[in-house]
């Protein structure tokens, strides 16, 4: 019953007729942070909190019999959660309880409630009436402002205007977007570049309105935040992209591209809509794309719309001033909406006049720039200031640098076709032959690097040739077998081919195939030709009749285990018994109520003690009895595996100190976000951890230590106890096996703990070793892979080691040193 009642998403609370709390479930403890023994056998009056409801104890709710009611109950930190209750009688344990079904009341907002909302806003946020006056500043607001002139309180600013707060730029730009609102009553977004201290800083400002019942503007909600990251990040995606080709210079200064083609590109390389629908979309009355000529200084008009009466025709030469490309590239004064006249002093005399456009009033100029280089302009022409929206200009940008893009790729298209042509010629007659092959065949350059491949890839390992070539071999050879693979030095002393290598090759879907590789070396070349051919199918075969013929040998060392189970339950259990017996007597003799040196808390703890070390040894039977056959299940989560390490070591940490034994938590990452299951860790780490205390003595040092290596997470125990035989250490991991009768008589177990702890770290995909020397202590080393499930967010929250589970793992610890 509790275990549904846990799965309820609805909260539950059980109380007894004496108002004490029975029971509450998961869903509940979670909302107040307690756990159940917090509550048990508690008065529910204790965790009530009176409020604007009559409700006030358990007993007048009784006495007035309702059925549904409002309820406040206070948290671990003393906070409040309000609730809506409703009431029901039922049978708990065959008494008469009262089931409470609580729902979380949804919050009711009031304007202090939202301005505190506002304040938390990592941007600035105000609020003015329609005489532009401020009536609301956020805490950001009152910051950002301060850090300009001095100190400021909010009181300071409200019913102030723009001019009483803001340096002349930020003034202007609020202003312009509250008239453009009033004119269109409608929201605005814009983004601008505004120096501040030689720097330049980019800013997203919104104008939002807030209109009465008769659509007038009442009041003006604005905000503004910073993106100048964001604009840095977007800038440098760009240069990342296009790095190779930059690198190669393959751009030419002199471009003279047809309008025709230029328009022909604009359709069909990826700009949806024609140029009329681009127009229509930024509201823009004309376009000009101008290819700019660096050594000329010039810009060539290749595509002209709407704009008839420019006296410009197509491939005309626009000469411009010196000032004008380190102007248009650093982005301060040129880009963006303005007046026509301001441009127009950028361009020679003598074309200015041919330039000029009838009736034309404004003009947005922005660059066509890839790589800090200066392709080409875009020009935009408007007839009034309505419909030179600053809103507009994130679009336009977008298609300016897909402008770019095009431009750039016509050009290289030109040059890689050249080449391929050539490379054709001379690859057609091996190709032709290596793709009719069946087994892999690759050719490697001395440093690795994967230079051609033919087309089995893709049917062997499901890598496409063109996804491997120029990547290096160990991208595709596993890391363990990769200096089997390539041993340059026989390679190169041995002039036949060197046959019968045998590894294991990364499929493209992470998983990986066995291929037995032929390699020889081409001195004249300098390469290495290697063909591999797939023997998965023969290497399964060899593991299945391995693992057929390791379970024949631990099916018999189980029943010879099973033989002596007996033997090991009784033990435990006769002590269970003569534990009760003790205490039954104390009862009889009254030595319990009567007697304070009788030790009644001893006893208990024995009887507790004993149950746990029978439960885990059951658990460790069934466990590993579900991994040899194939039933055991892993729930697998992306989380921080050294918090749940640390967790669960420094769980264990006073235990083992009361011992006499020092512990020691070292770790040089603090953060490996992988996949794992927290439970199956927690269990491996106590595990590890119990055997250690158990046969370490008194003043000695059990130390973990974490550290990253070789794309892998490095968890290393070591203590300082009694050690392991050298000839013993091949077989601590094997199950049901101890090490010799001298450790036997002196800890107690049944060889299952570290069978069982290798099993859930193979499952995990890690590995486990064992490093010791007699009478000088133990390491143990277990390597975690590091690998990130798909689809799959990365678990917030902190690990908290289950105690019960702890008290389990040790349960088999008796003092014995």
């Amino acid at each position: 019953m509790k275990e549904f009642l846990d799965k309820i998403r609805d909260r539950i609370l059980i109380v007894n007729a004496e108002g004490k709390i029975e029971f509450c479930n998961k869903c509940l403890l979670e909302d107040l942070q307690y756990t159940l023994s917090a509550y048990q056998e508690k008065k529910l009056d204790k965790f009530l909190i009176p409020g604007e409801v009559k409700f006030i104890s358990w007993e007048e709710l009784l006495r007035l019999g309702h059925t549904k009611f409002l309820v406040s109950l206070r948290n671990i930190n003393d906070e409040e959660i309000s609730y809506e209750g409703i009431l029901n009688i039922g049978k708990w344990n065959e008494e008469q309880i009262y089931y409470i079904i609580l729902r979380e009341n949804e919050p009711i907002y009031n304007v202090k409630e939202l301005e505190r909302l506002l304040d938390k806003l990592p941007f600035v946020v105000w609020l003015k009436d329609q005489e532009k006056k401020y009536r609301f500043v956020n805490e950001c607001f009152i910051n950002k402002a301060s850090a300009l002139t001095q100190h400021l309180e909010r009181s300071s600013i409200l019913g102030k205007n723009d001019e009483d707060i803001w340096n002349q730029e930020f003034t202007r730009i609020i202003q312009e977007g509250e008239d453009e609102l009033l004119i269109k009553k409608e929201a605005i977004c814009y983004e601008k570049v505004i120096e501040i201290d030689n720097k330049q800083r980019w800013y997203q400002f919104n104008f939002i309105p807030i209109t009465s019942s008769s659509g007038q503007v009442q009041y003006i909600l604005g905000m503004r935040e910073e993106i100048t990251l964001y604009k840095k990040m977007e800038r440098q995606l760009d240069k990342n992209y296009y790095k190779e080709y930059m690198r190669n210079k393959l751009y030419t200064q002199d471009i003279e591209l047809g309008s025709e083609h230029i328009k022909y590109l604009y359709q069909m390389k990826g700009i949806n809509g024609s140029i009329q629908e681009v127009l229509e979309e930024i509201e823009a009355d004309g376009i000009i794309i101008g290819i700019y000529n660096k050594a000329k200084n010039s810009l060539y008009c290749t595509y002209k719309e709407g704009m008839e009466s420019c006296e410009l025709d197509l491939m005309d030469e626009i000469k411009l001033t010196n000032s004008f490309r380190d102007e248009m590239i650093s982005g301060g004064n040129l880009w963006g909406i303005k007046l026509a006249h301001d441009y127009y002093k950028y361009i020679d005399i003598e074309q200015r006049e041919a330039f000029k456009v009838k009736d034309l009033s404004y003009l947005g100029c922005y660059p066509i720039v890839l790589e800090d280089e200066l392709l080409g302009i875009l020009i935009c022409s408007y007839s009034n200031l309505a419909n030179a929206n600053p809103s507009r200009e994130t679009q336009i940008f977008k298609l300016s640098r897909q402008l770019a893009l095009i431009i750039q790729n016509e050009v290289l298209t030109k040059v890689v076709k050249r080449e391929l042509e050539k490379r054709e010629e001379l690859e057609e007659e091996l190709q032709n032959f290596a793709e009719t092959a069946s087994d892999l065949m690759a050719i490697i350059a001395m440093d690795g690097r994967v230079e051609k491949v033919n087309g089995a890839w893709e049917s062997v390992l499901g890598w496409k040739p063109s996804e491997l070539i120029g990547r290096s071999s160990s991208d595709f050879v596993y890391r363990e077998d990769q200096q089997r693979f390539f041993e340059k030095k026989f390679c190169i002393n041995n002039e036949r081919a060197v046959r019968g290598i045998i590894c294991r090759g990364y499929c493209k879907n992470k998983s990986y195939k066995w291929i037995e590789w032929s390699i020889k070396y081409t001195s004249n070349k300098q390469y290495y030709v290697c063909t591999g051919r797939d023997i998965s199918k023969q290497k399964e075969q060899e593991e299945a009749r391995k693992v057929y013929e390791e379970a024949l040998q631990i099916e018999k060392i189980k029943s010879e285990f099973f033989a002596n189970m007996s033997h090991e339950f009784r033990t435990p259990l006769n002590i269970i018994l003569a534990t009760v017996q003790l205490l039954e007597k104390g009862i009889k003799q009254g030595h319990i109520n009567v007697q304070p040196n009788f030790d009644l808390v001893k006893y208990l703890s024995t009887v507790k003690q004993n149950t746990y070390r029978i439960l885990r040894l059951s658990n460790n039977i069934m466990e590993l009895t579900s991994i040899d056959t194939g039933h055991y299940k892993m729930k697998l989560e992306n989380l921080n595996i050294v918090n749940v390490i640390e967790e669960t070591t420094l769980s264990v940490a006073d235990y083992i100190e009361s011992r006499g034994i020092t512990l020691l938590f070292d770790t040089d990452v603090e953060e490996v976000i992988t996949a794992c299951d927290a439970e199956k860790l927690e269990r491996i780490i106590l595990n590890i951890l119990s055997n250690s205390v158990k046969y370490t003595y008194r003043g000695g040092i059990i130390s973990v230590n974490l550290s990253l290596q070789d794309e892998g997470l490095i968890v290393v125990v070591k203590d300082t106890g009694v050690g392991i035989p050298k000839e013993k250490l091949t077989t601590i991991f094997n199950p049901f096996i101890q090490v010799d009768s001298l450790l036997t008589r002196k800890c107690e177990g049944s060889g299952i703990g570290l069978a069982l702890v290798k099993s859930l770290v193979k499952m995990h995909e890690g590995t486990i070793d064992a490093k010791s020397e007699l009478g000088k202590g133990t390491e143990i080393v277990i390597k975690f892979p590091i690998r990130v499930l798909e689809d799959s967010e990365v678990e917030p929250l902190e690990f908290e080691p289950r105690i019960e589970q702890t008290k389990m793992e040790f349960s088999d610890i008796y003092n014995l040193y």
